[in-house]
């Protein structure tokens, strides 16, 4: 029955291992005489203490032995003075020996001895037998004694009693050699149970020692005191014995009558006295002396002869002697004729003499066919026992060429005899049938009757009768071969052998322990008494003997315990009786046989779910790891610890005791390859539990980490997958399991790191390689697991990580495009991936193709990973490749039709868009429909990210310096303006996205091309009206003017632009603007004012807007110009738009610009304005109080014909007012000066007509008159005026002379200034009404100014005056219009056929020119990126864990 397995092949060295042994054994021999001498130290156990040195060297000095010369140099060490002593101990023991050796006519069977203890050198000169030296046994110390200096020698002369039971290998049961051959011994307990041989056995190389044999003291025979039956270690049995002692004989002496029988007698003692010289044995054979001697035995009746007789017989076939010759005299015959008879002492001589014959080599089967059988078995019913003892021997020394019916039958006999004489009561006899079924029970074909016969019986009556240490150490032996035989087990159970055993075990000497322990061992093996011998305190028991000094008894216990432990029904008895500990701490024995067992028992007990937690708990990882350098053990620690990691709740403990270690260093192994397996399962179910892994990581061993340890086998079976056993099998599975704990390890957070410091990646990407879809699974969750935590970039790992994507296994896609999405999430995993586009982007389409349960897990990791790696710099020809591959185009298959997530599709877009980063391959991306995707997907994917990558990438379009010759076909061909305008109106369009549509629609506005696209965009103005609205952003803003502006410079769109009410949307972006706003504001609003069905529109929206432009100092002088420019256009050709401008303070705007003009080309602007404004009747008095006339005032000392003209008619205008106080006070009459100063040209009589027209209005004005006349230049321009050579303007002087001479406060003042003078020389110009006019003026002086002639005619002419020219009216001008661009002012005088005269006003709209430097259009290209969140949510292939086993096949 096989319980723990085959043996290790340490088997065939276990005599080297076991060469301590015998040095054990002459320690122990020594060990009575250090006590004897007292030389072990005081308070110590001299039977237990260790002896050292110290105890070696005292012993040496008590034998003398120091003085010889030079001793302690030639024995340095403990060995050699042990080995020194030892030999000391034999010459002592011999010399002992030879003093007690006297010649002696006794006979003797001396104590079984081997061959080899006599030498023909060393042989007496009779050996004599001493009857009652019976010892059968071997000798406790000669079993210990393997140190004998003396070989084997199946040539010596000595005769040893067993030497054909142990000295013949070709008929001896293969015997089992407890010192030199555990090994074996182990082997054949486990399959057989204990078998104890004689240590005279013929297989044990070494002998014993015969010194150490207690020699019997021995007396030569002699014919006056006959016949000494003497004996050495048993008491006399002859007291109780039935014959007579020669001394004592009743036989009478003979008479002097018998003569005959005296000659006998004499005759007879000769021939014994000849027996005894060794010389003379051959010639007393071969000179006839044996057949006389057999012919007077024969012949003679008389018991004193036949007892002569039969001692010389004895002698001659007795001890030491191996001839055969005297078998040729029928000596065998004429002994057996001779036994026959009732003398108790001849039948005992008989018996030694039959007994000595048989153990002559070689003669065995002769003497059976001499009938040697007879005699001896009719000698087992004699009626002294030790006579029958004897025969006894004879019968065993030939029981082992015996068969068949006739050994059983001598072996019933036998068994018979010894039932008789073990319940003697005598303690040799006891011994004797002790031994006697040792020996038998140590041959195959004997054991068996034996046991049938009652030899259990017997042996139980022994141990319960005896208690002498020889007898129950050979009852011991007895019952460890018989306990071979299952039919004896059970016998010896029902018996209560067991508790024999125990009280054995507890009391006896070392060696019956030992056999003891084998019995008990033996009784174990059997399966259906291991519970009962459990149960019986056998388990406390062997766990005592495990502490046992004796190395044997250790090993045999343990063996038993390991039988225990493998039994389901009696493995908790091992628990209860506290096994364990004792069990492990044998794993620290030296003894190998020791460690064996208690390994086997551990990887038993670990097997099993009721016991693991004991061993556990017991420390017994510390105890293996001390073993670890014993290899004969390493399969048996792999399978404990394989064992141990079965259990999930020691997997903890198992680490962090170092347990992993252990693992990684059988790994590394190269001669543990055939389990390599098992300890990658050990190491996967380990890693089964997360606790364990930060621990397991940490295990190394010869300066390997834990992962290189992993790929040991990797690379063992890349060096032998050429060899024909490799198995490809086998490795896949092995592949599978590590896969499997790198898997399990990268689980857990802590571990990543360390995982890829130490080469994981690498291996990682080998297991890659294999087929097999299992391990490809586990790599890729580890893949998955590492990239949470660390950017992998190992030499070899992309190309790994593309090939386990290859797949339709749903998790493995779903685990690959993970690892994929994670590094990108790296810096340097984007690198990575960038500089193999070519190869990475193909196999993220495919995956994204590949159609598995979670394509939506799939595609968004994909699509994180592709949108990732697209945003690093990459190749232009790398770009291409993907383009000729069709990649480009599968891609945008993908977004736009595959994907039907919108937060996928996202991810696509921004991957899309990164494709358009690269400058050398832009044009091919946009050619390959790349922006024409981006901005269908807008349609699909209404999410900001989608509209902001677009618009982006047409923005960024729009800034390319080449967009009129390469882009903007393709634009406008894909409707950018479209998406740009729509984007932007859009309620709740990002401002990032409002910003970038500004940008874009600002450089796209610079090409002409594009503006009719922009003008049938519906809500154009709309989208630059909300990108105008963002103040906060003035750069922004001024880019929406500057769209306007372009597209107002063209008249050709300003039909459609006042369609969509563009200008509130400037009026917006100037107000929201910065100054070059303002600037481009304002020139579009003076664009747009060249049409006319604008003017409205700007005078009602921007007339505010404009004049504050004006005041604004901050301002550029360009575009305050443009501002007025702009008033100008709409209040020169739309009049609502000059009351709007009064009541807007345009005058005041305009004296603010006064002071800065210097021009007068500009200060012509000016004065249309205050022209135009003029005419509008009811701002004259705002003008006059925002100070106007100050304006004209400086205006009029222009030297501009022109621009006076334009004055004068804005003076003549303002005269008309009723309210001229202020006109006067701020210097109208200066300014008539000025304006009449010079010569004007062809504009000389306008301006003088208007100028007098002015005058006469003001004089007219009875409120304005007093302050007219107050004014020094009035005068002065009054003569200047009616100088002037023109009807109309003297007429009007005329009337103001008149109006003035009519204020009587003036009278006198005016007169100084030659009032008088002038009336006269006006009224004698020959005009009618003007000299009517006149004499009415003249008519208001005192008359003694007037003494005059021609006064006095001009006085009489009033006497013929029409009343009617009196009725004096102001002078107004009309405006005309400007169909033929002329200003024709007309005046009615008071006839009415007066008119003033025409000149024309020349104002043609004018529209502004800006200098504005275009906002340089910058290109922001981003390379979108998913930033992801990676919690650490590991990846996880389920797997089965191994159960544990307790059959240990190592």
């Amino acid at each position: 029955m096989t319980l723990l397995g085959q043996q290790s092949r340490a088997a065939a060295s276990a005599a080297e291992r076991y060469k301590d042994v015998p040095k054990q054994g002459r320690l122990d021999a020594l060990r009575p005489y250090i006590v004897k001498y007292k030389i072990f130290p005081p308070n110590t156990d001299p039977n237990n203490a260790p002896i050292r040195m110290e105890e070696l060297k005292l012993l040496v000095r008590q034998w003398n032995m120091h003085h010889e010369r030079n001793f302690w140099r030639n024995h340095p060490d403990k060995d050699s003075v042990v080995m020194a002593l030892y030999k000391k101990l034999k010459e002592l023991k011999a010399i002992k020996e030879a003093k007690l050796n006297k010649p002696a006519v006794s006979v003797s069977i001396p104590k079984p001895v081997t061959k080899s203890d006599f030498s023909p050198s060393s042989r007496s000169p009779r050996k004599t037998m001493n009857g009652s030296n019976t010892n059968l046994s071997v000798d406790v110390d000669a079993l210990m004694e393997t140190g004998s200096d003396h070989d084997f020698n199946p040539d010596s002369p000595s005769k040893a009693f067993q030497k054909n039971l142990f000295t013949r290998k070709e008929y001896a049961h293969k015997s089992i050699d407890l010192e030199d051959n555990h090994e074996g011994y182990l082997n054949i307990v486990s399959t057989q149970g204990l078998l104890v041989m004689s240590r005279s056995d013929g297989h044990i190389n070494k002998p014993t020692n015969p010194n150490k044999l207690k020699k019997a003291p021995k007396s030569r025979p002699g014919p006056e005191n006959g016949i000494t039956f003497a004996e050495t270690d048993d008491d006399d049995i002859e007291a109780t014995s039935t014959h007579p002692h020669p001394h004592t004989s009743s036989t009478p002496p003979p008479s002097e009558n018998d003569a005959k029988t005296r000659v006998k007698r004499k005759c007879a003692a000769a021939l014994l006295n000849m027996s005894l010289r060794e010389q003379m044995e051959t010639q007393f054979v071969e000179e006839g002396g044996l057949s006389s001697l057999l012919e007077l035995a024969l012949s003679t009746a008389d018991r004193e002869t036949l007892i002569y007789c039969m001692s010389c017989i004895v002698n001659l076939a007795g001890e030491g002697s191996k001839d055969t010759k005297l078998f040729d005299f029928n000596i065998i015959a004429v002994i057996s004729q001779l036994g026959d008879t009732d003398d108790a002492r001849i039948e005992q001589y008989v018996a030694k003499s039959l007994c000595f014959f048989t153990m002559l080599d070689g003669t065995e089967e002769r003497l059976i066919s001499e009938g040697i059988l007879t005699p001896l078995s009719r000698i087992l019913y004699s009626k002294n026992p030790v006579t029958r003892m004897i025969a006894c021997k004879g019968l065993i020394n030939l029981t082992h060429v015996l068969a068949g019916s006739t050994a059983d039958s001598v072996n019933k006999s036998i068994v018979g005899c010894l039932k008789k004489l073990c319940v003697l009561g005598v303690p040799f006899l006891s011994f004797f049938c002790a031994h006697t079924i040792q020996i038998l029970s140590t041959l195959p074909m004997a054991r068996q009757k034996i046991g049938e016969e009652g030899a259990i019986e017997i042996l139980n009556t022994l141990i319960r009768e005896f208690s002498e240490g020889r007898t129950l150490q050979a009852v011991a032996i007895s019952l460890c071969n018989l306990s071979q035989l299952k039919s004896c087990r059970k016998e010896m159970v029902s018996m209560g052998i067991i508790e024999v055993l125990t009280d054995m075990l507890n009391s006896g000497g070392e060696e019956t322990v030992y056999l003891c322990t084998l019995a008990l061992s033996n009784l174990t093996a059997q399966a259906d008494l291991r519970l009962i011998v459990a149960r019986k305190g056998a388990i406390s028991v062997l766990c005592k003997l495990l502490l046992s000094p004796d190395t044997k008894t250790q090993a045999v216990a343990s063996k038993s315990l390991a039988n225990f432990a493998c039994d389901a029904s009696c493995r908790l008895e091992v628990v209860k009786n506290n096994a364990i500990p004792p069990i492990i701490n044998l794993l620290r024995s030296p003894d190998e046989g020791l460690r064996h067992d208690a390994l086997g028992a551990i990887c038993n007990l670990l097997s099993f779910e009721d016991t693991y937690m004991n061993v556990t708990k017991s420390n017994v990882i510390a105890a293996l790891t001390d073993i670890m350098d014993q290899k004969m053990h390493l399969e048996g620690i792999s399978l404990a610890l394989y064992n141990m990691s079965c259990w999930p709740d020691t997997r903890k403990q198992f680490v962090e005791e170092k347990g992993g270690a252990l693992l990684v260093r059988l790994l590394a192994d190269k001669d543990l390859t055939h389990i390599q397996k098992q300890m990658l399962t050990s190491i996967s179910n380990i890693a089964a539990s997360p606790a364990s892994h930060v621990a397991l990581l940490k295990s190394n061993f010869a300066g390997k980490n834990f992962v290189q340890s992993l790929n040991q086998p990797i690379q063992d079976s890349h060096a032998r997958r050429k060899e024909p056993e490799f198995d490809a099998a086998d490795f896949d599975e092995t592949s599978n399991k590590i896969a499997m704990i790198l898997m399990c390890l990268s689980t857990t957070e802590e571990c990543c790191k360390q995982l890829v410091r130490d080469g994981a990646v690498i291996l990682l990407t080998e297991l890659a390689k294999q087929q097999n879809d299992d391990t490809k699974l586990c790599v890729a969750a580890s893949f998955q697991n590492l990239s949470l935590k660390v950017v992998l970039t190992d030499h070899g790992f992309l190309s790994a990580l593309i090939d386990i994507s290859n797949t339709t296994i749903n998790q493995r896609v779903v685990w690959c495009a993970m690892t994929f999405s994670n590094l990108t999430s790296y810096n340097k995993g984007r690198t990575m991936f960038g500089k193999e586009i070519q190869k990475v982007a193909p196999c993220l389409a495919a995956m994204m193709r590949s159609g598995c349960d979670d394509a939506e897990k799939i595609q968004k990791h994909c699509a994180i990973a592709l949108c990732n790696s697209l945003s690093v710099w990459l190749k232009k020809e790398h770009i291409e490749g993907l383009v000729q591959s069709g990649l480009i185009q599968d891609i945008i298959v993908i977004a736009v039709l595959r994907v039907n997530v919108d937060y996928i599709k996202t991810d696509l877009a921004k991957a899309l868009a990164n494709l358009l980063y690269t400058l050398d391959t832009r044009l091919l991306m946009v050619e390959q429909g790349i922006m024409s995707s981006l901005i269908r997907l807008t349609k699909q994917v209404r999410t900001s990210e989608v509209i902001t990558l677009c618009v982006s990438a047409l923005t960024n379009l729009t800034a390319e310096p080449n967009l009129e010759q390469q882009y903007v076909e393709s634009l406008l061909e894909m409707n950018a303006i479209h998406v740009l305008v729509s984007q932007t109106v859009k309620p709740m369009a990002p401002l990032e996205v409002k910003k970038m549509c500004g940008a874009g629609l600002a450089a796209l506005s610079r090409l002409p091309i594009t503006h009719k696209h922009m003008m049938k965009e519906k809500q154009f103005v709309t989208a630059i009206g909300r990108i105008g609205s963002l103040k906060k952003f003035e750069d922004v803003v001024e880019q929406a003017m500057e769209v306007v502006w372009q597209l107002c410079a063209d008249r050709d769109n300003h039909q459609a632009l006042l369609g969509q009410n563009v200008v509130p949307a400037i009026v917006q972006l100037i107000d929201n603007g910065n100054f070059a706003t303002r600037q481009l504001g304002v020139t579009s609003l003076c664009n747009l004012s060249l049409s006319d069905f604008f003017f409205e529109s700007v005078t009602e929206c921007a007339m505010v807007t404009l004049i504050a432009t004006i005041k604004l100092a901050t301002i550029g002088m360009e575009t305050r110009l443009n501002a007025m420019r702009t008033i100008c256009n709409l209040v020169v050709h739309f009049e609502p738009a000059r009351k709007l401008a009064v009541d807007s303070d345009i005058v005041p705007a305009l004296g603010v610009m006064l002071k800065l003009l210097s021009d007068e080309e500009e200060k012509m602007i000016m004065a249309k304005i205050m022209r135009a404004i003029s005419f509008y009747g009811g701002g004259h008095v705002t003008i006059q109080d925002s100070k106007g006339m100050n304006i004209l005032l400086r205006l009029s000392k222009m030297e501009n014909a022109e621009l006076k003209s334009d004055v004068s008619i804005a003076l003549l205008n303002l005269s008309t007012c009723m309210f001229t106080t202020q006109l006067i006070e701020d210097g109208v009459i200066e300014a008539i000066f000025w304006l009449t100063l010079q010569d004007l040209l062809g504009l000389t009589k306008p301006v003088n007509e208007r100028c007098s027209a002015v005058i006469r209005n003001l004089t007219g004005n009875s409120k304005s008159l007093g302050r007219v006349v107050l004014e020094d230049k009035v005068m002065t321009v009054l003569k200047k005026l009616a100088d002037f050579n023109d009807e109309f303007v003297r007429y009007n002087v005329c009337i103001s002379l008149y109006n003035v001479s009519c204020y009587q406060d003036s009278q006198d003042l005016m007169v100084r200034h030659g009032i008088i003078g002038t009336i006269v020389d006006l009224a004698e110009a020959g005009v009618p009404k003007m000299r009517s006019i006149g004499s009415a003026a003249l008519h208001q002086y005192p008359q003694e100014l007037l003494k005059d002639g021609k006064i006095i005619k001009i006085l009489m002419s009033l006497l013929t005056m029409d009343t009617a020219v009196m009725d004096d009216t102001e002078v107004v001008i009309h405006e005309l219009g400007y169909g033929a661009n002329n200003d024709n002012d007309n005046a009615n005088d008071i006839d009415n056929d007066n008119e003033l005269t025409s000149v024309p006003v020349k104002w043609n709209l004018v529209g502004a020119k800006v200098e504005y430097s275009l906002i340089e259009m910058k290109q922001s290209w981003m390379n979108p990126f998913v930033e992801r969140q990676m919690p650490f949510i590991a990846g996880r292939v389920e797997d089965v864990v191994e159960e544990a086993t307790g059959h240990a096949n190592y």
